[in-house]
């Protein structure tokens, strides 16, 4: 889609009139970091859900060293560099390659940083056959391969659906294999679903006690469409599926995705950038009731750079996170910006205590 293209019904354009991000002083910069949640992509015109320009390596790098101490961050997939010759089963390990080839190269450019991990993207309605799947992305990223993700937001009156697939994708016996399959591999799996879904995840989760799963973006809560004008009941309708979720110890949670047009947050509409204070206030309600459910012990801050990024900068994002974690003991602050997302993804490390670049945030 063009940048000239109309946004999706209920979503607002992406702004192109704010000029230079907002910059802040790097709050607690020494803490170490883990983004477990961002994409790599070479696509340069801007979409509803995507702002114009390419996010590789170079730009990782300027956002994530630009203050913070983020030493190292997991891609998830986003549905680039497929090779169709390769059919339609195994086209997707084209961007498990693509992103190995980028963390090789971001490696080679910068001792402080590494893109430690990869969340692919595998048809799981696949069933047993996901093994064969998940071997051809083994041999295209090698120990780059944490996880596996299959879209599932969608909803019959949402403004815009993620998921190409309609209904109750988690109660499809299929991907109940092909989700069973990829956890006896030691892969993690991640979710993106919407509120309207948080039962029929809680569901799966029961169903499938042996997998790990990651919800993307805090089981993101409607606000646009007909969700607009409807904020308490979608939070308590949210709230419900995010405690069933929480009931089951195999699940974990992204703090990401708060500045997602689609909740209903005003960002876009607003005469300027928010700072740090603005994010924090918008997202305060939904990650105290996150960390009040599933504890600091299986949440994670994360980006979902470069999406967000026309919404807010990255070094205002993470102080954002900082100061929804200032009043947490040191132990639970660690957990959400690091061990968290080092124990899931199994990350292998070899230093953590890269220095962060001075300057702004």
């Amino acid at each position: 889609m063009s940048s000239d293209a109309g946004p999706e019904p209920g979503l607002p354009r992406w702004r192109q009139d704010w000029g230079e991000p907002v910059r802040e002083a790097t709050l607690d910069p020494q803490r170490r970091i883990i983004d477990p949640h961002h994409h790599l992509w070479p696509w340069r015109e801007a979409t509803p859900m995507s702002p114009a320009g390419p996010y590789l390596g170079p730009e990782l790098l300027k956002d994530a060293r630009g203050g913070h101490n983020v030493v190292a961050t997991v891609a998830i997939e986003c549905g680039v560099a497929y090779r169709p010759e390769l059919g339609p089963d195994l086209a997707s390990a084209g961007e498990t390659a693509f992103v190995a080839a980028e963390a090789r190269a971001l490696e080679r450019a910068c001792a402080g940083l590494r893109v430690a991990g990869f969340v692919a993207h595998i048809d799981l309605r696949s069933g047993d056959d996901v093994r064969r799947r998940i071997a051809a992305h083994r041999k295209a990223g090698g120990r780059l391969l944490k996880g596996v993700r299959q879209m599932a937001a969608w909803a019959p009156d949402a403004p815009i659906n993620i998921s190409p697939i309609a209904g109750d994708l988690y109660a499809d016996p299929g991907f109940r294999a092909g989700v069973r399959a990829a956890a006896a591999e030691g892969l993690v799996i991640d979710v993106w679903h919407y509120h309207t879904q948080g039962e029929d995840f809680a569901a799966l989760a029961r169903a499938c006690p042996e997998a790990v799963f990651v919800v993307d973006h805090y089981g993101t809560p409607l606000g646009v469409g007909p969700y607009a004008g409807r904020k308490e009941q979608v939070f308590a309708e949210w709230a419900r599926g995010i405690e069933l979720a929480a009931a089951c110890p195999n699940v974990l949670f992204k703090a990401s995705g708060f500045a997602l047009a689609m909740t209903g947050a005003d960002f876009i509409a607003r005469p300027a950038q928010p700072a740090s204070e603005d994010v924090a206030a918008w997202a305060e309600p939904y990650f105290s009731h996150l960390l009040k459910v599933a504890g600091a012990e299986r949440c994670m801050f994360a980006s979902n750079f470069p999406i967000e990024k026309t919404c807010v900068a990255y070094g205002v994002l993470y102080n954002a996170f900082k100061r929804l974690a200032q009043a947490l003991p040191e132990a639970d602050a660690d957990s959400l910006f690091f061990e968290v997302a080092k124990s899931t993804y199994r990350l292998a490390l070899d230093s953590v205590d890269a220095a962060p670049r001075p300057g702004l945030a």
